[in-house]
Formats: structure tokens, sequence, C-alpha cells
């Protein structure tokens, strides 16, 4: 047993040779030192001594006894400070919180309620990857316990110190785990919970180490799905995030460009947290999603009030916590379109206006707490769904250009433009880089483009890393290696790859190493379910930018030589592989492109369904691929030597006035036609529209492949197309039926070989 003075000792040993592993580690950033390795070493030591002594005493202390606790010296005064009974029913889990932390900060909240800082010794720190401060809520009372207990929020004196995505729970209370369970998964964050040690043979440390492996390690922290926002999970992307930046505050509208889950919402949610918590600016965002139902079925001014809207409720929120009494305010549009004033003229008047009012009352903040500068940001994710020129624009058709022109001309209207400025998100940059669309001038034509691709693999190491060591999994050089090899930089497919090997190991009571076969056993294991990841976002790739879709299908399926081959005479090939390169999808060599992943290669080779659901699933996607084929060939051969209007008069009469399942009438695609060409007329027609279109002008259409019988060829058209209606039009029982006879894989490879019959082609230059 030690002297009385002991812990004292200890403690203040352990303080000292912390400070001075700092500062040596301060001083060295890039190496270690002698003298370092040694403090840390001595740091472990007295650390064992600590814990050791803590616990022989929790042992041996007579009943009422209050053991000495490892408190920061600015701590212990609000403890003593703390009714008796707080005390008492906190000691307990400070005793078991000293054993491996040192408490930082205390707080009484209430009798028998208490919030505390603590931070972890060099030893768990390193253990666990707990590398930040963290917070505790301690409730006292043993049968009392409500979800509102945990929706107290840090202190602001220290939440800049805190990983707010782990927090403590110190409660006996029976319902605690099952509030603190719910709370986690609601918020997306682990909540530990900490209960009053009991007489044992195991030790404080080896209880709380017990406690942390089950809380932090079971938890899997690969499988969260959302943008993350939260720095201690934010890896890689450092400098693409830092040069987003730079031009926002400079006022250049930017578009960001991507694969479905490459990290582009992380980054604008990254962006939106950079901008509102920079303390030199009034700054406030908006933010909106291209593909909500509200947006996506409304109108351009349902996404401007809603831009307002969040712009005067933040500058509120702002001037309140500032203490200020200007009250920003915008109701000029908002009551526009409650009068149904939809001319769009005067919404835009309106929406100019309220933007104005909203910048005036951010000047008059900006005066008062003297601030340098003023800023209104808006943030559109899927952007693509905006865009004018494709099947499913709906009122964005015309829309577009009202809402981005309206936009323009308010921020070309300010004194000072970059007080007004948008940053874009999506997939597909056609409606960006193009000069004009639909025959109109573009107003995001002079948007500055930037593509988010794949992380490196040092990005893609620190991931694995990061989120591997928070679950007690540390890859070794060759897990990492193998993970690169396996799904890239891809951070979905990096995730379900850390998911796999998490689940290899699910009840590991201690820290493991990960090796490159134990990455090899997960990929095997969850290949399917990668696959499926990659088909998912090649589907989405396939919507929004349907030529970069085939054309990265036809490398895939016929090598690199069909680059040049059957994709040389295309104009816009170096366009559409110019994306896929910086999508990461495509790599360049001796000028021909492969596809730079294997997984990426194999998904879009070969079908892997089992199940009816998934096997359905891929024989939609080749029957919506056989679907645009047929209109690119026939917008193709019937354009060729014609003029736009001779072609889309070809197509409308060709096809019977009385076509079921077409909304429009003839005179309805000859305007549409008029408007944006054939495509946009082969769009709106139907599957028995194309094999009559087929049939009249059969010998316009540059067949290619096997020499064939006009009856011959048009007859597998027909049925292929008859086929594909079942799939379509879900007629799952037939379809079923077909399965059984014929097989899923003959059945997949004869809509493969229409599909590619009829891709088949020499593209012409006005294929554009």
């Amino acid at each position: 047993m030690f002297p009385i003075n002991t812990l004292q000792v200890l403690m203040g040993l352990q303080k000292t040779f912390i400070d001075s592993a700092e500062r040596s580690h301060r001083q060295d950033t890039h190496s270690i030192s002698a003298t370092t390795l040694g403090i840390e070493v001595l740091i472990k030591k007295v650390d064992n001594l600590l814990i050791s002594h803590i616990n022989n005493r929790s042992a041996n202390a007579p009943k009422g006894y209050k053991m000495a606790i490892n408190f920061h010296p600015d701590a212990e005064p609000q403890f003593e400070a703390a009714r008796q009974t707080t005390q008492e029913t906190a000691v307990p889990f400070l005793e078991l919180l000293s054993s491996c932390f040192q408490i930082n900060w205390f707080r009484e909240t209430g009798q028998n309620l208490w919030l505390a800082v603590i931070k972890p010794s060099p030893a768990i720190a390193e253990h666990f990857g707990l590398t930040h401060e963290y917070f505790v809520i301690g409730n006292g009372y043993p049968d009392d316990f409500h979800q509102r207990t945990l929706k107290q929020d840090p202190p602001s004196a220290v939440v800049d110190r805190l990983d707010l995505s782990t927090r403590f729970v110190a409660s006996n209370a029976p319902r605690a785990d099952a509030f603190s369970a719910a709370w986690a998964q609601k918020n997306k964050s682990t909540v530990i919970v900490l209960k009053t040690l009991e007489r044992c043979e195991t030790t404080a440390a080896d209880q709380l180490y017990k406690i942390l492996s089950g809380s932090l390690w079971r938890r899997d922290f690969f499988a969260e799905s959302e943008p993350v926002r939260d720095p201690s999970e934010f890896f890689g992307r450092e400098v693409i995030v830092n040069e987003l930046h730079a031009k926002i505050i400079f006022g250049s509208p930017i578009a960001i460009f991507g694969l479905r889950k490459i990290g582009k919402s992380s980054v604008l949610g990254r962006l939106e947290n950079l901008i509102e918590q920079d303390d030199s600016s009034i700054s406030v965002t908006a933010s909106l999603i291209g593909n909500s139902t509200r947006l996506k079925s409304g109108r351009w001014w349902d996404a401007a009030q809603d831009a307002i809207s969040a712009w005067q409720l933040k500058l509120q929120r702002l001037a309140a916590k500032l203490g200020s009494k200007v009250h920003p305010k915008a109701e000029r549009l908002r009551k526009s379109i409650e009068k149904k004033e939809a001319g769009t003229r005067n919404l835009a008047i309106a929406f100019e206006r309220d933007i104005i009012s909203l910048l005036k009352a951010a000047k008059a903040l900006k005066n008062e707490t003297d601030r340098d500068s003023v800023q209104l940001v808006l943030f559109l994710d899927e952007c693509d769904h905006f865009y004018p020129h494709l099947t499913d624009s709906g009122h964005w058709r015309t829309d577009f250009f009202d809402f981005w022109n309206a936009l323009q001309g308010i921020k070309r209207s300010l004194e000072s433009p970059e007080e007004l400025v948008y940053v874009l998100g999506g997939v597909n940059p056609s409606g960006v880089e193009q000069g004009s669309l639909l025959g109109q001038a573009n107003p995001l034509y002079e948007t500055q483009r930037i593509y988010l691709g794949p992380m490196t693999k040092p990005e893609a190491d620190s991931l694995l890393i990061g989120l591997g060591r928070r679950m007690g999994l540390d890859f070794d050089p060759t897990a990492l290696e193998a993970s690169y090899n396996f799904v890239g930089g891809h951070p979905l497919l990096i995730r379900r790859l850390g998911s796999a090997v998490h689940e290899n190991a699910l009840n590991r009571a201690e820290r493991i190493k990960v090796t490159a076969r134990d990455v090899d056993r997960a990929f095997k294991k969850k290949k399917r379910d990668l696959f499926n990841q990659v088909a998912w976002f090649l589907e989405h790739l396939a919507r929004v930018a349907p030529d970069e879709e085939r054309l990265l299908r036809d490398i895939a399926q016929g090598g690199s030589k069909t680059y040049s081959d059957l994709w040389g005479d295309d104009i816009f090939r170096e366009t559409y592989a110019y994306h896929l390169e910086r999508y990461g999808l495509l790599e360049f060599k001796s000028e021909l492109p492969k596809i730079s992943l294997s997984l990426v290669k194999d998904a879009l080779q070969r079908p892997v369904a089992t199940e009816f659901t998934e096997q359905k699933k891929q024989l939609k996607d080749v029957v919506e691929a056989i679907e645009q084929a047929v209109r690119i060939r026939l917008r193709m051969d019937l354009e060729r030597d014609n003029t736009p209007e001779e072609a889309v008069l070809r197509v409308v009469n060709a096809v019977p006035s009385d076509a079921k399942n077409r909304a429009m009438s003839r005179q309805d695609l000859i305007d549409l036609g008029s408007i944006a060409g054939v495509g946009a007329v082969l769009d709106s027609l139907n599957w028995g529209d194309y094999e009559i279109l087929f049939e009249k002008h059969y010998n316009d259409i540059n067949w290619s492949g096997p020499a064939m019988e006009k009856t011959e060829r048009t007859s597998n058209i027909k049925s292929a197309f008859t086929d594909a209606h079942l799939v379509r039009h879900n007629n799952d029982h037939q379809l079923k039926s077909m399965l059984d006879t014929e097989g899923f894989n003959l059945i997949y490879e004869r809509f493969s070989r229409m599909r590619d019959a009829l891709r088949l082609v020499k593209f012409r230059q006005n294929a554009g």
C-alpha cells in the first residue's frame, strides 16, 4: 500500500510527463525523438502505478470513504462546490473514469445531476483512438432517467475541445441503456453508458476497458451513409475544400461534379460549416436539393422562396446570438406567390428586393460587430435534376432559364457581386459546360467546374485507418494495399469493404491487426453487395449522363478498341471520355482508355443476379439501354441528309395519330420538335412507334452486324421489344415464366445482343 500522499505525487508526475511529451511533439512534428519515446514509456509506467494505486484504495477503502479523483486543478473546486448528495452519487463514476481519464471540467446542474469533461490518458487514446476530450452527463437517480437527460448540450466554454460524435452517460437507472441506444441511433453518434463499479476481482481499468470496447468497437463507423460534417470523421479532400472555400470567399460561382456517393454532399456540407463558422464575416447559407419532390415537381419561385426563407431564418438567429436588434425580413416573394402573381417579371423583381433587403440587414449586423464582409451563399445539390434538356425536366425546361437568369441578374446588379454566390453539386456537367441549351443562352455557362474524383491512396488509407482505429481495427500496409486494389478510392466502396472486415471480427475484445488476407476474405464475402453498389451508382450515371454511361459500358464489354472503332467519329467522344476519366472510371494509356477498376469492369460485364428481384432490376437496366440505343440510332439516321425540320416531319408522319400510351398529338410532337429537335420527339414516343419507324424507314437505317434479310431483322426487333415489354411494364407472372424456360443468363445475353446491334454504328458528326 502506498503512503497517503502517493496518489498526489503520482498524479503530479503524470501531468509533468504528459506536458513534456506534448512539448516534444510540438517541437518535432515530423519525427519522435528519443526523449519523447522515453517520456511516453514513463507516462505508461506512471499510468499503471496510478491505476494500481487507485484500485487498491478502492478495494480497501472503508465504507463512505471518498477516494481521491484524478481532477484537473480547475475542475476540483467546482466539484467541491456541489451539494453533498451530488458528490456522493458522482464519486463512483468519477473514480471509475479516473482509472483512465483526467476530469478536466465539472459542473453541478441539479441535485444528483452533473456534467463533466474528461481527457483520455495516452494509453487509452492510443488503444481506442479517443484523441479528443469527451462530454459526460451524470444522473445519480437510481430509477429516474428520461430521454431529455441526453439532450443537454456541452457548455460553450468547452465545446470546441470536444469530439461531439461520442459522449458518456453515468447512470445506474435501468432505462439508461435503452434511452441511450435510441438517442445514439437517432443522432448517429456513440453513447457510452457507465455503471457503478461492483466489488470484483478485475481492476477499475479492466472494467472500463471492457465498457469502452463493448461500446466503441461494436458500432460500425464504416456503415454511416449520410454526408459527413464532423471534422473528426472527414478524411481527405482538404485540398479541394480549401480551394472551393477560397473561390466562395471571392464570390465565384462553382459547380462540383462526380459520381454518386463520391463525397460531393460531404464536401458541400463541410463548406457550409466553414462559411457559417467564420467569425470575420456575416455569412449565411441556404441548401437546396434538386431531386426533392417539392423542387423537382415545383416551379422556379419555390426554389427561390426556399433560399430566401433559409437566409432570413439564419440571419435572424445570428442577430439574436449577437444580441443585435437588427431584424432581417424578406417577405415580398412569399406574398407575391400567395397572391398568385405568377408573372415571371413580377416574381423576379420580388426575389431581387428580398435579397437586397437581406443584404441590407446583414450589412447592419456587420457594422455593429465590426466584421469584414457579408455573403449569401446558395448550395444546390443534385443540380442536374434542374437541367432543361433532360427528358424528365418538366417545368424546368423553361424555369431553369427563369431562375438562373434572375439570380445572375441580381448578382450583377449588386455593388459587390461577391455578396451573392451559388455552389452547385451534381453528376452530369452538361448543363454547365454548354454555351446554349435548347437554343437559349445558358446562364450557368460561366460557372467554374471542378470534378471530385475518387480518393487518392493516402486519402483512402486515412479513411480506413481513422475509422478503423475507433473500432479496434488496425489496418497494416498490406491490408491498405489490398483494399485499394479491390475498390479503389470510391468512399462508398471503401466503407462497404471496411464494414465487411468489421463483421468478420464482430465480438473482438482486443484490438486486432487487419492484414491483406482479412481484406481478401471480406471482399469475397461481400462481392455481390459491392457489385450492387457499383450497379447503383452506374444506374444513376445512366439516368443523368446516358452518353457517358453508354461509352463506359461499350469499353467494358468491347475493350479499348471500341473507343476508336465504334466511337471514332463521334465529335463528343473526347468530352464523354474526359468526364469518365475525371469520375475515376477510365484511365488512358497510349491514347486508349481502359476501365480503371476491375470491380467496375466486372459489374458491367457479368450479371450476377440469382433472386428474381435482382434479375428483374438488371434486365430493366439493359432494356433501358436498348431504348436509348433505339432513340440514338433513329435520330442519327433520320437526321442524315435532312434538315432538323425535315427529320421531325419524317418521324411524325410515320407514326399513327391514334397510338396508345402516347400523351401528345401529332401537332404537339411537331411543336416540340421545332423547339427541341427530333431527339425530344423520339423521347416522347413508345416502343410500338419505334417498331413502325424501323419498318417504314428500313432502307434509311445504317444497319451493321451480321447480314440479315429485312423480314428476319424486323422480326428479331419485334420479338425483343415484346419480351422487353414484360420487363418495362412489370408483367412479373409472364417474366418469371420466361426466366424459368430460358434462364436468366440467356435472356440477359439476348437483350445485350440487341442493345449492341443497335449501338454498333459509325457515329457521325450530326450525332451530337
